[in-house]
Protein backbone atom coordinates (compact mmCIF):
# COMPACT_ATOMS: atom_id res chain seq x y z
CA UNK A 1 0.00 0.00 0.00
CA UNK A 2 1.43 3.10 -1.06
CA UNK A 3 2.66 5.51 2.19
CA UNK A 4 0.17 8.60 1.49
CA UNK A 5 -2.69 6.00 1.37
CA UNK A 6 -1.41 4.46 4.94
CA UNK A 7 -0.96 8.11 6.13
CA UNK A 8 -4.51 8.76 5.41
CA UNK A 9 -6.32 6.09 7.06
CA UNK A 10 -4.02 6.51 9.97
CA UNK A 11 -5.39 10.06 10.67
CA UNK A 12 -8.64 8.42 9.82
CA UNK A 13 -8.41 6.51 12.96
CA UNK A 14 -6.99 8.36 15.16
CA UNK A 15 -9.77 11.02 14.39
CA UNK A 16 -12.50 8.71 14.79
CA UNK A 17 -11.08 7.37 18.15
CA UNK A 18 -10.84 11.19 19.63
CA UNK A 19 -14.09 12.32 18.70
CA UNK A 20 -16.57 12.43 21.59
CA UNK A 21 -20.19 10.73 21.40
CA UNK A 22 -23.18 13.10 20.71
CA UNK A 23 -24.13 13.84 24.22
CA UNK A 24 -27.74 13.11 23.41
CA UNK A 25 -27.26 9.66 22.43
CA UNK A 26 -28.54 7.94 25.91
CA UNK A 27 -31.73 9.90 25.25
CA UNK A 28 -33.01 8.02 22.13
CA UNK A 29 -32.87 4.65 24.19
CA UNK A 30 -34.40 6.24 27.51
CA UNK A 31 -37.90 4.98 28.00
CA UNK A 32 -40.82 7.54 27.49
CA UNK A 33 -43.12 7.97 30.63
CA UNK A 34 -46.56 6.60 30.63
CA UNK A 35 -49.09 8.78 28.76
CA UNK A 36 -52.36 10.02 31.35
CA UNK A 37 -55.33 8.24 29.81
CA UNK A 38 -58.79 9.25 31.12
CA UNK A 39 -61.53 6.25 30.87
CA UNK A 40 -65.26 6.49 32.15
CA UNK A 41 -65.59 3.68 34.45
CA UNK A 42 -68.39 2.01 37.03
CA UNK A 43 -66.61 2.64 40.28
CA UNK A 44 -68.55 0.30 42.81
CA UNK A 45 -71.70 1.12 41.57
CA UNK A 46 -71.26 4.75 40.32
CA UNK A 47 -71.81 4.30 36.54
CA UNK A 48 -70.39 7.63 35.64
CA UNK A 49 -66.87 7.64 37.39
CA UNK A 50 -63.53 8.56 35.56
CA UNK A 51 -60.43 6.62 36.01
CA UNK A 52 -56.99 8.82 35.54
CA UNK A 53 -53.94 6.12 34.61
CA UNK A 54 -50.74 6.37 33.60
CA UNK A 55 -49.19 3.03 34.57
CA UNK A 56 -47.50 4.20 37.68
CA UNK A 57 -50.51 5.00 39.55
CA UNK A 58 -54.67 5.67 39.46
CA UNK A 59 -57.22 8.31 40.50
CA UNK A 60 -60.62 7.99 40.38
CA UNK A 61 -63.56 10.36 40.48
CA UNK A 62 -67.31 10.43 41.01
CA UNK A 63 -68.73 13.76 39.59
CA UNK A 64 -72.27 12.62 40.91
CA UNK A 65 -70.81 13.52 44.10
CA UNK A 66 -67.88 16.13 43.61
CA UNK A 67 -65.60 13.65 44.80
CA UNK A 68 -61.66 11.86 44.46
CA UNK A 69 -62.98 8.59 45.68
CA UNK A 70 -59.69 6.52 44.88
CA UNK A 71 -55.76 7.20 45.05
CA UNK A 72 -53.56 4.31 44.40
CA UNK A 73 -51.03 2.32 43.10
CA UNK A 74 -51.83 1.31 39.04
CA UNK A 75 -54.12 -1.69 38.94
CA UNK A 76 -53.43 -2.10 42.76
CA UNK A 77 -57.30 -1.23 44.53
CA UNK A 78 -55.40 -2.65 48.12
CA UNK A 79 -53.23 0.53 48.19
CA UNK A 80 -56.01 3.06 47.83
CA UNK A 81 -55.04 5.53 50.54
CA UNK A 82 -58.72 7.06 50.51
CA UNK A 83 -61.66 5.61 52.87
CA UNK A 84 -64.76 4.67 51.11
CA UNK A 85 -67.81 4.68 52.85
CA UNK A 86 -68.66 0.84 52.37
CA UNK A 87 -72.56 1.53 53.48
CA UNK A 88 -72.95 4.00 50.63
CA UNK A 89 -70.88 2.99 47.30
CA UNK A 90 -72.65 2.97 44.30
CA UNK A 91 -75.50 5.35 46.11
CA UNK A 92 -77.18 8.40 45.13
CA UNK A 93 -77.73 11.50 47.16
CA UNK A 94 -81.03 10.39 49.35
CA UNK A 95 -82.58 13.74 48.23
CA UNK A 96 -83.68 15.36 45.01
CA UNK A 97 -81.96 18.38 43.56
CA UNK A 98 -83.07 20.93 43.95
CA UNK A 99 -82.03 20.42 47.84
CA UNK A 100 -84.39 21.70 50.34
CA UNK A 101 -83.63 24.68 51.87
CA UNK A 102 -81.51 22.62 55.05
CA UNK A 103 -80.70 20.05 53.91
CA UNK A 104 -80.18 18.64 57.68
CA UNK A 105 -78.21 15.27 57.57
CA UNK A 106 -75.14 15.17 56.08
CA UNK A 107 -74.07 11.96 53.97
CA UNK A 108 -70.67 10.83 54.52
CA UNK A 109 -69.26 8.86 51.06
CA UNK A 110 -65.34 9.54 52.18
CA UNK A 111 -62.88 10.18 49.16
CA UNK A 112 -61.35 13.25 48.91
CA UNK A 113 -63.96 16.80 48.77
CA UNK A 114 -63.47 20.40 48.94
CA UNK A 115 -65.42 23.08 51.47
CA UNK A 116 -65.68 26.36 52.01
CA UNK A 117 -64.22 27.44 55.47
CA UNK A 118 -64.29 28.58 58.33
CA UNK A 119 -67.31 26.62 59.65
CA UNK A 120 -67.99 28.97 61.86
CA UNK A 121 -69.61 31.39 59.36
CA UNK A 122 -71.56 28.60 57.84
CA UNK A 123 -74.82 29.28 59.98
CA UNK A 124 -74.56 32.48 58.63
CA UNK A 125 -73.90 32.25 55.22
CA UNK A 126 -75.97 29.10 54.49
CA UNK A 127 -78.86 30.94 56.41
CA UNK A 128 -79.28 27.72 58.83
CA UNK A 129 -79.52 27.29 62.72
CA UNK A 130 -75.73 26.47 63.30
CA UNK A 131 -72.83 25.75 61.80
CA UNK A 132 -73.38 22.51 60.11
CA UNK A 133 -74.55 20.38 57.86
CA UNK A 134 -72.29 21.82 54.66
CA UNK A 135 -73.36 24.19 51.59
CA UNK A 136 -74.44 20.18 49.70
CA UNK A 137 -74.28 21.70 46.19
CA UNK A 138 -70.37 22.81 46.94
CA UNK A 139 -70.41 19.48 49.03
CA UNK A 140 -72.12 17.37 46.58
CA UNK A 141 -72.61 18.94 43.15
CA UNK A 142 -73.62 17.42 41.08
CA UNK A 143 -69.82 18.16 38.88
CA UNK A 144 -69.64 18.73 35.47
CA UNK A 145 -66.45 17.01 34.01
CA UNK A 146 -64.27 18.72 30.96
CA UNK A 147 -60.53 17.27 29.51
CA UNK A 148 -58.00 18.44 30.91
CA UNK A 149 -54.37 17.85 29.28
CA UNK A 150 -53.56 14.54 31.50
CA UNK A 151 -56.46 15.21 33.64
CA UNK A 152 -60.12 16.52 34.11
CA UNK A 153 -61.69 19.19 35.35
CA UNK A 154 -64.80 19.66 37.91
CA UNK A 155 -67.07 22.45 37.85
CA UNK A 156 -69.71 22.82 40.29
CA UNK A 157 -73.06 24.32 40.67
CA UNK A 158 -73.16 27.96 41.69
CA UNK A 159 -74.41 27.50 45.51
CA UNK A 160 -77.70 29.33 45.94
CA UNK A 161 -76.54 30.39 49.71
CA UNK A 162 -72.98 31.79 48.94
CA UNK A 163 -72.89 32.54 45.04
CA UNK A 164 -69.86 31.39 44.28
CA UNK A 165 -68.99 27.68 42.25
CA UNK A 166 -66.20 25.75 42.90
CA UNK A 167 -63.55 24.46 40.51
CA UNK A 168 -61.09 21.32 40.98
CA UNK A 169 -58.71 20.72 38.17
CA UNK A 170 -57.01 17.01 38.82
CA UNK A 171 -53.99 16.38 36.89
CA UNK A 172 -51.99 12.90 36.98
CA UNK A 173 -48.40 13.55 35.34
CA UNK A 174 -47.40 11.26 33.00
CA UNK A 175 -45.05 8.40 34.26
CA UNK A 176 -45.16 9.14 37.91
CA UNK A 177 -47.54 9.12 40.84
CA UNK A 178 -47.85 12.71 41.33
CA UNK A 179 -51.10 14.71 40.97
CA UNK A 180 -51.70 18.09 40.62
CA UNK A 181 -54.81 19.27 42.97
CA UNK A 182 -55.52 22.85 41.76
CA UNK A 183 -58.67 23.87 43.38
CA UNK A 184 -60.62 27.43 42.73
CA UNK A 185 -63.84 29.09 44.27
CA UNK A 186 -65.38 31.38 41.96
CA UNK A 187 -67.61 34.06 42.86
CA UNK A 188 -71.23 34.13 40.83
CA UNK A 189 -73.53 36.56 42.02
CA UNK A 190 -77.35 35.80 40.78
CA UNK A 191 -78.71 37.63 37.44
CA UNK A 192 -79.82 41.11 38.03
CA UNK A 193 -78.28 41.33 41.31
CA UNK A 194 -77.84 44.74 42.90
CA UNK A 195 -74.65 46.15 44.59
CA UNK A 196 -75.63 44.64 47.61
CA UNK A 197 -74.32 41.03 45.65
CA UNK A 198 -71.48 42.31 44.44
CA UNK A 199 -69.72 43.40 47.08
CA UNK A 200 -67.22 41.37 48.91
CA UNK A 201 -68.45 38.60 50.67
CA UNK A 202 -67.32 37.26 54.23
CA UNK A 203 -63.77 36.17 53.97
CA UNK A 204 -63.65 32.69 52.38
CA UNK A 205 -61.01 29.86 52.74
CA UNK A 206 -60.49 26.81 50.20
CA UNK A 207 -60.49 23.57 52.56
CA UNK A 208 -59.61 20.40 51.12
CA UNK A 209 -60.79 17.28 53.12
CA UNK A 210 -58.86 13.69 51.98
CA UNK A 211 -60.34 11.17 54.53
CA UNK A 212 -57.28 8.44 54.56
CA UNK A 213 -58.23 4.70 56.07
CA UNK A 214 -58.40 4.16 59.51
CA UNK A 215 -55.31 2.10 59.60
CA UNK A 216 -53.25 5.41 58.49
CA UNK A 217 -50.87 7.27 61.17
CA UNK A 218 -51.23 10.59 59.71
CA UNK A 219 -47.72 12.97 60.44
CA UNK A 220 -47.80 16.96 60.68
CA UNK A 221 -44.62 19.00 60.82
CA UNK A 222 -44.79 21.11 64.05
CA UNK A 223 -43.92 24.79 64.13
CA UNK A 224 -40.37 24.76 66.22
CA UNK A 225 -42.15 28.90 66.95
CA UNK A 226 -45.62 27.45 67.48
CA UNK A 227 -47.88 29.90 70.07
CA UNK A 228 -49.51 26.63 71.41
CA UNK A 229 -48.23 24.37 73.62
CA UNK A 230 -46.36 21.36 72.33
CA UNK A 231 -47.06 22.70 68.85
CA UNK A 232 -50.49 22.17 68.45
CA UNK A 233 -54.23 22.85 69.54
CA UNK A 234 -57.50 20.70 70.16
CA UNK A 235 -60.01 22.48 67.81
CA UNK A 236 -62.82 19.92 68.61
CA UNK A 237 -62.58 18.62 72.11
CA UNK A 238 -59.75 18.32 73.92
CA UNK A 239 -56.15 17.17 73.50
CA UNK A 240 -56.17 13.27 72.70
CA UNK A 241 -53.14 11.48 75.08
CA UNK A 242 -54.00 8.30 73.70
CA UNK A 243 -54.45 9.04 69.53
CA UNK A 244 -51.68 12.29 69.29
CA UNK A 245 -48.39 11.66 69.58
CA UNK A 246 -45.62 14.75 69.19
CA UNK A 247 -42.13 14.10 68.92
CA UNK A 248 -38.93 15.39 66.95
CA UNK A 249 -40.95 17.89 65.21
CA UNK A 250 -43.70 16.01 63.87
CA UNK A 251 -47.53 15.18 65.96
CA UNK A 252 -48.72 11.92 64.94
CA UNK A 253 -52.11 11.05 65.22
CA UNK A 254 -54.10 7.55 64.61
CA UNK A 255 -57.59 6.48 64.17
CA UNK A 256 -59.50 6.12 67.32
CA UNK A 257 -62.39 4.08 69.37
CA UNK A 258 -64.07 6.72 70.52
CA UNK A 259 -66.22 10.06 68.41
CA UNK A 260 -64.08 12.49 66.85
CA UNK A 261 -61.90 15.02 67.89
CA UNK A 262 -59.72 17.47 65.47
CA UNK A 263 -56.18 18.68 66.08
CA UNK A 264 -55.13 22.43 64.23
CA UNK A 265 -51.39 23.18 63.72
CA UNK A 266 -49.74 26.69 62.78
CA UNK A 267 -47.58 25.51 60.38
CA UNK A 268 -44.45 26.95 58.91
CA UNK A 269 -44.70 24.40 56.33
CA UNK A 270 -46.92 23.12 53.96
CA UNK A 271 -46.87 19.38 53.81
CA UNK A 272 -48.80 16.06 55.79
CA UNK A 273 -48.63 12.12 55.55
CA UNK A 274 -50.52 9.46 55.98
CA UNK A 275 -48.37 6.23 56.38
CA UNK A 276 -50.51 3.03 55.92
CA UNK A 277 -48.95 -0.24 57.73
CA UNK A 278 -45.68 1.17 57.80
CA UNK A 279 -44.59 0.49 53.82
CA UNK A 280 -47.10 2.96 51.89
CA UNK A 281 -47.05 6.81 52.09
CA UNK A 282 -49.58 9.25 50.92
CA UNK A 283 -47.87 12.63 50.94
CA UNK A 284 -49.84 16.30 50.29
CA UNK A 285 -48.39 19.73 49.95
CA UNK A 286 -49.43 23.20 49.48
CA UNK A 287 -47.89 26.22 49.81
CA UNK A 288 -48.41 28.12 53.39
CA UNK A 289 -48.46 32.03 53.02
CA UNK A 290 -46.75 33.86 56.28
CA UNK A 291 -48.76 37.00 55.88
CA UNK A 292 -51.96 36.06 55.16
CA UNK A 293 -54.85 34.88 58.09
CA UNK A 294 -55.99 30.96 58.30
CA UNK A 295 -59.12 30.07 59.97
CA UNK A 296 -59.44 28.25 63.40
CA UNK A 297 -56.68 29.84 65.17
CA UNK A 298 -54.68 30.48 62.09
CA UNK A 299 -53.89 26.95 61.92
CA UNK A 300 -53.58 26.16 57.99
CA UNK A 301 -53.18 21.77 58.63
CA UNK A 302 -55.35 20.24 60.57
CA UNK A 303 -56.35 16.56 61.58
CA UNK A 304 -59.79 14.67 62.62
CA UNK A 305 -59.71 11.60 64.11
CA UNK A 306 -62.88 9.43 63.48
CA UNK A 307 -63.81 6.82 65.66
CA UNK A 308 -66.94 4.44 66.09
CA UNK A 309 -68.43 2.64 63.16
CA UNK A 310 -67.28 5.11 60.11
CA UNK A 311 -63.51 5.60 61.16
CA UNK A 312 -61.18 7.31 59.22
CA UNK A 313 -58.29 10.05 59.71
CA UNK A 314 -58.83 13.20 57.90
CA UNK A 315 -55.90 15.24 56.50
CA UNK A 316 -57.34 19.21 56.32
CA UNK A 317 -55.35 21.90 54.00
CA UNK A 318 -56.53 25.02 54.39
CA UNK A 319 -56.34 27.90 52.72
CA UNK A 320 -55.84 31.94 53.16
CA UNK A 321 -58.89 33.58 53.93
CA UNK A 322 -60.06 35.76 51.16
CA UNK A 323 -62.79 38.27 50.61
CA UNK A 324 -64.55 38.00 47.28
CA UNK A 325 -66.03 40.22 44.83
CA UNK A 326 -68.44 39.70 42.16
CA UNK A 327 -66.16 37.92 39.42
CA UNK A 328 -63.19 36.98 41.58
CA UNK A 329 -62.19 33.61 41.96
CA UNK A 330 -59.58 32.53 44.35
CA UNK A 331 -57.52 29.37 43.64
CA UNK A 332 -54.66 27.46 45.11
CA UNK A 333 -52.94 24.20 44.45
CA UNK A 334 -52.16 20.62 46.32
CA UNK A 335 -49.50 18.11 44.95
CA UNK A 336 -50.25 14.25 45.99
CA UNK A 337 -47.85 11.42 46.10
CA UNK A 338 -47.90 8.06 47.15
CA UNK A 339 -44.66 5.84 47.39
CA UNK A 340 -43.64 2.57 49.46
CA UNK A 341 -41.33 3.97 52.20
CA UNK A 342 -37.47 2.47 50.82
CA UNK A 343 -37.06 -0.03 53.73
CA UNK A 344 -39.26 -1.58 56.66
CA UNK A 345 -38.68 0.26 59.82
CA UNK A 346 -37.64 -0.94 62.56
CA UNK A 347 -39.63 0.26 65.32
CA UNK A 348 -42.12 3.83 65.23
CA UNK A 349 -39.28 6.03 65.47
CA UNK A 350 -37.36 4.65 62.79
CA UNK A 351 -40.90 4.87 60.86
CA UNK A 352 -41.20 8.54 62.05
CA UNK A 353 -38.00 9.34 61.15
CA UNK A 354 -38.05 7.78 57.38
CA UNK A 355 -41.21 9.61 57.16
CA UNK A 356 -39.73 12.79 57.85
CA UNK A 357 -37.31 12.36 55.86
CA UNK A 358 -39.61 11.94 52.82
CA UNK A 359 -41.51 14.90 53.40
CA UNK A 360 -38.59 17.27 54.03
CA UNK A 361 -38.00 15.78 50.56
CA UNK A 362 -41.16 16.36 48.98
CA UNK A 363 -41.09 20.08 50.69
CA UNK A 364 -37.74 20.56 48.70
CA UNK A 365 -39.34 19.32 45.70
CA UNK A 366 -36.84 16.03 45.59
CA UNK A 367 -39.15 13.48 45.48
CA UNK A 368 -40.66 12.50 42.44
Amino acid sequence: MPQAIRCLLLTLCLTALAMPAPADLHIATRPHPAPTRLYQITYKGWADAFLLTNGKADVIVVPAIGRIMAYQLASQPQTNALWNNPALLGKPLPYAIPYPPRATEWINYGGDKLWPAPQDDWARSQRQPGPWPPDPQMDYGPYHVSRLPNGLRLTGPVSDNRHVRPIRDIVLAPGSTQVLLRESFQRVPPAGAGTANTAPALPLSLWNIAQARPDATVFVPLNPASRFPGGYVALAGKKNEANWHAKDGLLAITSQTRQGDKAGVDASVGWMGALYQNTLLFTEQCALDPQAAYPDQNTPLQVWSQGGGEAYVEMEALGPLAAQSAGQTISRTLTWNLRRLPRTPRDTGDARRLVKSLLLSVSAGKAR
